[in-house]
């Protein structure tokens, strides 16, 4: 069977195969972010401040409330993915995070602002911002995904223009 990651079908030998973890269909005991808490909470629907993905960034804002009875900590987390980029890209790729302290019922909005840069994948020996669009997860943990919405890329800088690794630069997080 072919992996959801890469597409590829996985090599039985592991002696010939020393990269089968990103092409078997297996999980960690944790995923990314798994945390536990004395409290449950409540994502709402992603606001987006534009369809389109640019230079100048895109706000992406989701409420986050706290349904449980006593204070607690949650660490909101927005994953991204390229689903037709080629090479391939992961699944999910982690660009930003804010932790929150909310008491009983409160709610807070968290913003983070994503700009194409942020979704370049390393191609031919540069950084490249890709066409098409992307997909926004944002959630407690890579396993846990509340909230999706997706962007159409607009603006494409040209190859190399871009000099940083995506996951290098920082997403900018605003909390109210």
């Amino acid at each position: 069977a072919a992996s959801e990651a890469t597409g590829r079908p996985a090599n039985p030998d592991f002696a010939i195969d020393s990269a089968r973890y990103r092409d078997v269909d297996i999980g960690p005991l944790f995923p990314f972010g798994h945390g536990l808490a004395y409290s449950s909470f409540d994502y709402g629907a992603i606001e987006l401040s534009g369809q389109t993905l640019g230079r100048a960034g895109t706000r992406i804002t989701i409420p986050v409330t706290n349904s449980g009875a006593v204070e607690a900590d949650e660490v909101v987390q927005l994953y991204v993915r390229v689903p037709r980029a080629n090479p391939a890209r992961p699944v999910k790729e982690l660009r930003g995070f804010a932790r929150l302290t909310l008491a009983p019922g409160q709610t807070r909005r968290v913003t983070f602002t994503l700009t194409n840069d942020q979704v370049a994948g390393w191609i031919e020996g540069l950084w490249t911002v890709p066409s098409g669009r992307v997909e926004l997860m944002i959630g407690s943990s890579s396993a846990d995904i509340r909230a999706r919405a997706a962007l159409t890329i607009g603006e494409r800088p040209r190859p190399g223009s871009t000099f940083a690794p995506a996951a290098a630069i920082e997403t900018k997080v605003e909390i109210a």
